[in-house]
């Protein structure tokens, strides 16, 4: 769940198990998630597992073995990341997205499993999530795509100052793009609204 797992009770019969979760963060109600199934762990950091149907678990473990590397150059960028758990669901096959960033438990399409860790920048993303769009979220749909415009800008400074300048210009980051990125990021801040949430649900 999008949320840290805080235990479980068995019924007086045996036939039941109650297992017990709390989101001591605030967060928009889109973010809320709820995952059940035949579902399989692997550890890939100090605070991550990868969730999964067993047929892929191992696949997922190798896959995302870099995800603590991802949280920490976030942090770096954006201070410390503070949902407790950062877990990596595997969704089946027809999950239509490249990933969702529930609190906690980021949902990825199993099409990133490419076996070389190519692809793995989704997470990357999706880390990034933590701060723009969970911590943080623009007021209406209408400006959604600031969400996803700080998340990219965040993406991309961490992955810079993971893999270096000649990844950054692999994917087309030149100065010049850098130059737009930055212009387009100012001039957005302008337009984007951070909303926070009392206990009462009104905006702060």
């Amino acid at each position: 769940m999008s949320a840290e797992r805080t235990g479980q009770k068995t019924s007086d019969d045996g036939k039941f198990i109650t297992y017990e979760f709390k989101q001591s963060i605030l967060c928009p109600s889109y973010l809320i998630a709820l995952a059940v199934g035949a579902l399989e762990k692997r550890e890939i950091g100090p605070r991550s597992y990868v969730w999964s149907e067993k047929e892929t678990v191992a696949a997922g473990e190798f896959e995302f073995t870099e995800t603590e590397k991802f949280i920490q150059a976030c942090e770096e960028l954006c201070g410390p990341y503070v949902w407790g758990r950062y877990d990596v669901l595997l969704m089946p096959p027809s999950f239509p997205y490249g990933g969702m960033e529930n609190p906690c438990l980021t949902f990825v399409t199993p099409t990133i499993i490419a076996g070389d860790r190519s692809l793995t920048s989704v997470v990357c993303h999706e880390i990034a999530h933590s701060w723009m769009g969970n911590l943080i979220t623009c007021q209406t749909w209408e400006d959604f795509w600031l969400n996803e415009g700080f998340c990219v800008f965040v993406e991309r400074k961490a992955l810079r100052k993971l893999f270096g300048e000649q990844f950054a210009h692999l994917q087309g980051w030149t100065p010049a793009g850098r130059f737009l990125i930055f212009a387009l990021f100012v001039f957005s801040f302008s337009f984007f609204v951070f909303i926070g949430f009392d206990m009462s649900g009104k905006s702060a």
